[in-house]
Order: structure tokens, then sequence, then C-alpha cells
């Protein structure tokens, strides 16, 4: 707060990703001496630049190839090559024989561990690429431990990386 209030231009070093969040107006994100990111620390969540930037910031990373294969009947022209990636805290879980909805993509995978919270849960998956996911949902899910589930996530919160 004293930096806003006397109109100050500040640069604060550190390598905790919450407290660059909660204090900065714009974030440079550095890769051993190489500028990765640049922009509002909101954007680091919403639209990473780099794979690195991305990873830093907790999305998961899938080639474009597998997440075609699993989804060979939604339009995904402008993802030809390259990697995607998404946000853990898009997905949904859903039981493996529920409607796909034409704006998501679909993914499926497997409980490997429940950890419940009270009012959240935490389930660790494995998707079909053997890679591990951590997602927080509501505590009034029913899915147990070696279930096959569908992880969908809207189509619109894919963010292709070269």
């Amino acid at each position: 707060e004293i930096q806003r209030s006397l109109n100050l231009t500040v640069i604060f070093v550190t390598h905790d990703q919450a407290e660059a969040c909660s204090i900065a107006d714009r974030i440079a994100l550095m890769n051993d001496g190489v500028l990765e990111q640049f922009g509002a620390p909101k954007e680091f969540f919403t639209k990473p630049q780099t794979t690195f930037s991305a990873i830093f910031f907790g999305w998961k990373i899938l080639p474009l190839d597998e997440i075609l294969i699993e989804n060979e009947y939604i339009d995904l022209a402008e993802y030809k090559t390259g990697k995607a990636a998404f946000h853990p805290s898009v997905i949904q879980i859903e039981k493996i024989d529920s409607v796909q909805k034409q704006e998501e993509i679909q993914l499926t995978g497997t409980i490997e561990t429940v950890s419940d919270l009270g009012t959240q849960l935490i389930f660790r998956l494995r998707l079909f690429d053997n890679q591990s996911v951590e997602i927080v949902q509501s505590a009034n899910e029913t899915f147990t431990v070696n279930e096959r589930i569908r992880l969908s996530l809207p189509k619109k919160a894919v963010v292709k990386l070269e």
C-alpha cells in the first residue's frame, strides 16, 4: 500500500507466485534470465504465453494429438499441432457415461485418491497419458478411488502453446 499511496514504481523480486500475485500490478516471469511472460497477474491464470509460464502457474500440459484422439468428434481444427494447456480449476468430474456437451472437451481418467475436507473434496486424478492432476470439487460428489471418470473442461478454457 505504501508504494501505491506514494505513487512509486517498485521492483520486487520473489519466487513465490502467491506473493507476486497479491502485491503486483504487473509480473515479469523470468526463466534462466529470459523473460517468459509480462502482464497482469490474472493473465498468467487465463492466458499463459509459454509452456514454462503455464507450468509455473499450475496449468496441465497435454500434447494436442492426444486430446484430438480423445475428442475425435469435436472440431479442434485450430489446434492441429503443439500443446494444449488447461488450468485444473476449470475441470468438472463426471460419470464416465455422462453426455458430452458440444462446447466442452472431454478427457478420461481414473480417481487415484480422495481427500475429504468437509465442504470440499480434493481428487487426485490419473489422466490417459499417465499425468496426474489435483482438483477440488464440492463435498456432495459421489466418486470412489479407482473409478474411471470423465473430465469435462470448457473448450474456451484450453490454451494452445507452441
